[in-house]
């Protein structure tokens, strides 16, 4: 399956969390699935993590969703703390950024909960993502308590 119609499949997957339809600025971003700076699609990853599991390219589809929303409500936080000039709280405001980063954190959980094809793994998952934010949430933190 081509990079690209995973990308789409995991972005329409992301599209079917409670209120998202009925969000905009939430489907706005959906739409920026970013490409990775060294050349590789997030997609690449997750396909590779999932057929080395003897998983097939749609089995792979509900965590690229959840790990595409979960950097992208990192890089909003992100750019938040850190006041970048690129961020996107200087096009739709501070508080519609964070509420964005929520609703994407929120967005992944359901993507996970609501999948078929991982009973068997899903509290498992879900302990990662939410491993994988609180300690980017610590950080973040850390870095706010070293800066001053």
């Amino acid at each position: 399956m081509p990079t690209t119609t995973l990308a789409n499949a995991a972005v329409q997957l992301l599209s079917t969390a409670p209120r998202a339809q009925d969000w905009p600025a939430l489907q706005d971003r959906l739409r920026t699935f970013p490409k990775d700076t060294r050349g590789k699609h997030p997609c690449d990853y997750t396909l590779w993590a999932c057929q080395t599991g003897g998983g097939s390219a749609e089995n792979s589809i509900p965590g690229l969703a959840a790990i595409f929303a979960c950097m992208e409500s990192i890089r909003l936080v992100d750019d938040l703390l850190d006041e970048d000039p690129e961020g996107l709280q200087h096009q739709v405001g501070i508080g519609t950024t964070a509420n964005l980063a929520l609703a994407l954190q929120a967005a992944a959980q359901h993507v996970i909960t609501q999948a078929s094809g991982i009973q068997a793994g899903r509290e498992d998952i879900l302990a990662s993502l939410h491993s994988m934010m609180l300690d980017t949430a610590f950080g973040q933190n850390e870095e706010l308590r070293a800066a001053g």
